[in-house]
């Protein structure tokens, strides 16, 4: 494995069910509690919503529906991990984040799989008795798209804007949850 895709030794390691994943610590920049996102409506449904993090409107994404396939509860230990690669940033929602692990290179084995999971896969490190399946990020982020998220929020916001003020001034005074994101995503979209 080549260290270069690992961006340093040091991993964040969370649950997914009853697997254990890793990110590169580099690419992440906070693990958030388990909040409500904004819902978005006519997104994929592994799309939770939009958060406003420190500032910032971020895209979250359900990695327990989206790898998994699965339908899950948040419990306490709900986490959200906030990613960002090459400037492009997500909230990821896994169901425990465990530790931050340094990792070996000589721990990481090549794993032979096919189709889309050998490209959003690095490789398996073997800590002690722990087996984490380490992420391609990067790949990860095209496949889930953020950028692409909040241009269709910009999108709709434009839309809304527009129907309200076609509809006037008493039906645009709402404040309804559609309204919400709209003003997030446009308040996020202009930084």
């Amino acid at each position: 494995m080549a260290n270069s895709k690992l961006e340093s030794h040091k991993i964040v390691a969370f649950r997914l069910g009853t697997e254990e994943y890793g990110v590169p610590i580099g690419q992440v920049v906070s693990i958030e509690r388990m909040q409500k996102p904004t819902k978005i409506p006519k997104v994929p449904k592994h799309i939770r919503g939009v958060l406003n993090i420190r500032q910032q409107v971020i895209p979250i994404a359900d990695l327990r529906t989206y790898l998994l396939e699965a339908e899950c509860t948040d419990e306490d230990d709900t986490r959200i991990i906030v990613i960002d690669v090459d400037g492009r940033s997500m909230g990821l929602v896994v169901d425990e984040a465990k530790d931050v692990l340094d990792i070996d290179p000589d721990q990481v084995q090549q794993v032979d799989l096919h189709g889309a999971a050998s490209e959003s896969v690095l490789g398996i490190a073997k800590v002690d008795e722990r087996l984490i399946i380490l992420l391609n990020m990067s790949k990860l982020l095209n496949e889930l798209d953020p950028s692409g998220i909040l241009q269709e929020i910009q999108h709709m916001a434009q839309l809304e804007q527009q129907d309200g003020e076609e509809a006037g001034p008493a039906e645009a005074d709402g404040e309804g949850a559609d309204e919400k994101v709209s003003q997030a995503a446009e308040d996020g979209l202009a930084k």
